[in-house]
């Protein structure tokens, strides 16, 4: 299972901003709000605009907009007041509806002098967490500087598998969704003339095409192009602005066919070239890609035409994001008869059960019966019978018999 360590960076500029992030407290002075504990500073941050000594309790909130797992915070002084008005005793909890919270961990150990960092057991996920404050040196007011959440530990994973027929299923759908990137190496400029260059590539699976990324190291306007190699056929042509670094370039879909000859590529001036190191195919192969795709090369026009010159030692810096489609189709596949190990239900288990859920109400064409009186054998009365093979699951809802 992936083990996780961050920090919930929530940088706010306002009580309610960025989206969904929102910070309150049980008061606020009203040129200290609660949002300024919750940004990269530690300068007049938020401070409670009363505090009523020990016994009473003070809070500052963050609604994150959906549950996090939180099990770690560091806490700052605010540099605007002194350690006096800081708390000697503090709950961490967490809540899901804004009603009841959790205890999560409490403490009287606070050094104020330093970074306070606390760690503490919580397996649950909370949307809401709050820090209150139930003590102080100075029974005026409180305050922190800095807050930050963060997680350590196991990463979340919500992944099932199907048990059916002795069998441990997931849904293969014969759409997955797919990115690819060249290897990268150092970039060198092409030309400054007005020239096309493409990459020649070839995919082993059905792929429709949404994205393509390109790295450069200048600025300025090309023209996005992708022929068929063997036709010359121009499929795809679109204008767009390039800047340094990585660009990419949403389109619409494009489908490419497994294991045909495509080039794509640009036209325009100032095109940077990718160093290969040899002159042998760049595979773009992964093992958790569905889709595999290789580029032979480039290909090179002196200007806006189909590109013949070949160019083995340099081609695009590219990537290509998309759609992978199956030959296969979609369907339930057996992955244990066992119970799954945990590597499996990692691996093949599935994010989404709706396959189970998507259905369709179809109503079938009248169609004539067949006469079986012969079943009846001496008994009186008449058969009739339809075999009807729909090749899957199905529900039948009603069933209207005519008699004419």
């Amino acid at each position: 299972m992936p083990i996780v360590n961050l920090w919930y960076e929530t940088n706010m500029t306002s009580d309610t901003s960025p989206a969904p992030l929102v910070a309150s407290a049980s008061s606020s002075n009203s040129a200290r709000p609660s949002y300024l504990s919750f940004r990269d500073s530690t300068v007049n941050t938020w401070q409670s605009a009363t505090f009523n000594g020990a016994g009473s309790s003070s809070w500052i909130k963050l609604n994150f907009g959906e549950p996090k797992n939180v099990n770690k915070i560091r806490m700052w002084k605010n540099t605007g007041l002194a350690l006096a008005y800081h708390p000697s005793y503090i709950y961490i909890e967490g809540s899901n509806d804004d009603l009841t919270f959790n205890v999560l961990h409490h403490t009287g150990s606070l050094n104020w002098t330093d970074v306070i960092e606390l760690t503490f057991e919580n397996d649950d996920a909370y949307q809401f967490i709050r820090v209150r404050i139930t003590n102080t040196p100075n029974s005026t007011l409180t305050t922190i500087g800095r807050i930050l959440f963060g997680y350590n530990g196991f990463e979340p994973i919500d992944k099932t598998l199907i048990l059916n027929d002795g069998e441990y299923k997931k849904w293969d759908s014969k759409y997955k969704h797919d990115s690819l990137e060249m290897p990268e190496n150092d970039l060198v400029l092409s030309t400054t003339s007005a020239v096309t260059r493409v990459n020649h590539i070839k995919f082993d699976s059905n792929f429709i095409l949404q994205k393509i990324g390109y790295k450069t190291e200048g600025s300025n306007s090309l023209t996005l192009k992708i022929y068929e190699k063997d036709s010359q056929k121009l499929v795809f042509s679109m204008p767009v602005s390039i800047t340094k670094g990585w660009n990419y370039i949403s389109i619409s879909d494009v489908e490419l066919l497994k294991n045909k000859d495509y080039l794509i590529g640009f036209y325009g001036t100032n095109i940077y070239g990718y160093k290969t190191p040899t002159t042998i195919p760049i595979s773009m192969v992964s093992s958790n890609h569905y889709i595999n795709g290789t580029v032979f090369g480039r290909y090179d026009a002196s200007g806006d035409s189909f590109p013949t010159t070949l160019n083995n030692t340099t081609a695009l810096m590219m990537s290509f994001e998309g759609t992978a489609v199956s030959e296969s189709g979609s369907n339930w596949m057996s992955v244990s008869t066992t119970t799954p190990t945990l590597q499996q239900f990692l691996e093949q288990g599935v994010d989404s059960l709706s396959p189970l859920f998507d259905r369709k109400i179809t109503v079938l064409e009248p169609m004539a019966m067949s006469n079986k009186n012969e079943i009846l054998l001496s008994e009186e009365g008449k058969v009739f019978s339809k075999t009807i093979d729909l090749k899957k699951y199905f529900d039948i809802r009603s069933i209207r018999t005519e008699v004419k």
